[in-house]
């Protein structure tokens, strides 16, 4: 998977997060770490402020990869040459074995360790990761803002929406995404998932809990 093939919006919760519904809106962590409500619209939304991690990054990638048809394949032949490699090993073949070993390592172990790598050099490296975006999730689609920039996925733009161990994605397209590890929504996870559903079709969305435990 290339760089270019990643191009991933990211986005971690840090603590500055905005849950509102009907007529009253939540801000969980305020400067003084209070509770606050303040009047708003009918319309519900979910706000919070984001930052990448190497961590989330390397989520994408592995669900990302080994949920597309290249992906299985390289597990399969890995598991392949692991099995031919034992037997070469009985057989009394090392050669051989060795050979088919060396392939197994390349797909069960180098592909991971690769990704791993690529996850961490794109968060360092890309500017747009090193400041926290802010995303809301509203009625349109899902708002996407960083200092003066500002730009808005709507809902009819994503392919699908999915859940991880970690994360929830939003795929644009097979290869980008927004992402929401589920760490991060913390209280907000509920309600995004609730936005998504909402918004999507189901047959889109593909998440599997409703609380982030």
């Amino acid at each position: 998977m290339s760089d270019e093939e990643v191009g991933t919006n990211l986005c971690l919760f840090e603590g500055i997060g905005i849950v509102s519904e009907k007529s009253v809106c939540y801000n969980r962590n305020n400067a003084d770490g209070k509770q606050d409500k303040t009047s708003g619209g009918s319309e519900m939304t979910v706000k919070f402020d984001v930052k990448m991690t190497e961590k989330a990054m390397y989520d994408f990638m592995l669900h990302t990869t080994y949920t597309s048809l290249n992906g299985i394949m390289g597990v399969i032949l890995g598991g392949i040459t692991l099995y031919l490699g034992i037997r070469q090993t009985m057989n009394g073949v090392y050669p051989a074995a060795a050979t088919f070993f060396l392939i197994a390592i390349f797909f069960l172990v180098g592909t991971p360790l690769n990704m791993k790598a690529k996850s961490s050099e794109q968060v360092k490296k890309s500017p747009m990761f090193q400041k926290p975006i802010t995303y809301e999730l509203t009625e349109e689609g899902v708002q996407i803002s960083q200092e003066d920039q500002s730009t808005l996925n709507e809902w009819g733009n994503f392919q699908k929406a999915v859940s991880t161990d970690t994360s929830i994605i939003l795929y644009v397209t097979k290869v980008r995404a927004l992402i929401f590890p589920k760490e991060a929504l913390g209280e907000q996870y509920a309600a995004a998932v609730k936005m998504i559903s909402t918004h999507m079709s189901p047959r889109k969305v593909k998440i599997r809990h409703v609380s982030a435990d």
